[in-house]
């Protein structure tokens, strides 16, 4: 990349940031997933998660971001899950390095899917529309968002399935809220949601899973 987009001071100031991390809990103690960190810890050992950690900690996380046209730092959304990048697309046209990317799984495209289904705008809708509803929505408010790939992607379902266990996975992780809702409330409240504010949402959940 020839440009970052950032000015020398910029990039000065970025190299001196420092945060303070709170961190809540070791996770969520319920639910599935084979990236789950306790399901990491048992495949790959302690010695290559604190490895890992180690450098997820570090500055060599830290890099340069692409920049658009107008020489805007690019900040589309992406999954939390880590993996590494092969190539990158603003729409058509590939990117050198990754973006200044908010981390969620499923990326912003699975919370706007969220959102229309815990609002209960999304009764009888099968899911697939319910995620075009909900791409639809970021994109009538200019909300820039980022999917990916995956080469596990099953032969003969790669028109079925995108990569992202998030997203592909959708259905198991609707049904979960409600197998798991009483632990789902004991974390909203750690956030400070009470029962009674997420409990429309929670139930909203659990009608379109049936």
């Amino acid at each position: 990349m020839e440009s970052s987009g950032m000015s020398g001071e910029e990039e000065k100031s970025m190299e001196q940031l420092q945060l303070k991390i709170t961190k809540l809990s070791e996770g969520l103690g319920f639910g599935d997933g084979s990236i789950s960190g306790h399901e990491l810890r048992g495949s790959v050992g302690a010695e290559c998660v604190a490895a890992a950690e180690a450098i997820i900690n570090s500055p060599a996380i830290i890099s340069r971001v692409d920049a658009n046209s107008e020489g805007l730092l690019l900040d589309d959304d992406g999954c939390a899950d880590g993996r590494k990048t092969k190539k990158i697309f603003h729409g058509v046209v590939e990117k050198t390095v990754s973006k200044n990317r908010q981390k969620v799984f499923g990326g912003g495209v699975a919370m706007a899917t969220a959102y229309e289904i815990g609002s209960g705008q999304s009764s009888g809708v099968q899911l697939q529309s319910v995620f075009s509803n909900g791409i639809s929505a970021l994109k009538r408010v200019g909300l820039n968002f980022g999917a990916h790939t995956a080469d596990r992607v099953a032969a003969g379902r790669e028109d079925f399935d995108s990569g992202c266990g998030a997203i592909d996975k959708a259905p198991e992780a609707i049904i979960a809220i409600g197998a798991h809702e009483d632990k789902v409330y004991s974390v909203l409240g750690v956030f400070g949601i009470s029962h009674e504010e997420a409990q429309p949402v929670v139930e909203n959940f659990k009608t379109y899973a049936l």
